[in-house]
């Protein structure tokens, strides 16, 4: 299993595998997973198990790939995560569950990874912004807070002035 390397491929913006690269992990062949697949074909759902991929989808998927195991045939499936877990239950062999559990812990893996970091960075960017945005509102609390300190300071002054100047005038009167 060290030396098992699958080169990673997507469809609908999850990954996946083909029919070729499951069975080369599972240890098995090509036939033996279309076989499986045929007999049990009512306990996989499209969309959710594989990709069925035909005619101008299948030569446009076979040409941006370098992939040539089901370019002449005339469907091509590709497998999702929960796909590869019923054709590693069928096979039901040691090396199959073996291999399921490496594909499920890092294959299928890294873009539930990727889209954390990504949620992860979406959230600390909005943070980011609010902080900004406290900041900005804290600035001018403290503008407002020392025009009004400085308000009432000079109000504060004026009206001991006119104490200090009423006592004063009030001192020359009694004298």
């Amino acid at each position: 299993m060290n030396n098992f390397k699958i080169t990673p491929i997507e469809q609908e913006g999850q990954r996946v595998l083909t029919t070729a690269q499951l069975a080369e992990a599972y240890g098995t062949d090509s036939k033996t997973i279309s076989y499986n697949f045929n007999h049990n074909k009512s306990r996989y759902i499209e969309g959710v198990h594989y990709y069925c991929l035909t005619g101008e989808e299948k030569r446009k998927f076979c040409n941006r790939r370098e992939f040539h195991d089901g370019s002449k045939a005339t469907v091509f499936y590709l497998w999702t995560e929960k796909g590869a877990l019923l054709h590693a239950k069928s096979l039901n062999t040691d090396k199959a569950w073996e291999i399921y559990d490496f594909l499920v812990d890092t294959y299928f893996r890294v873009k539930a990874i990727n889209n954390s970091y990504f949620e992860l960075l979406e959230i600390y960017n909005n943070l980011n912004f609010q902080i900004e945005t406290l900041n900005k509102n804290i600035n001018k609390l403290d503008k407002k807070i020392y025009a009004l300190e400085k308000n009432f300071n000079n109000r504060v002054n004026s009206i001991i002035q006119n104490i200090e100047k009423s006592i004063i005038e009030n001192s020359y009167c009694t004298v």
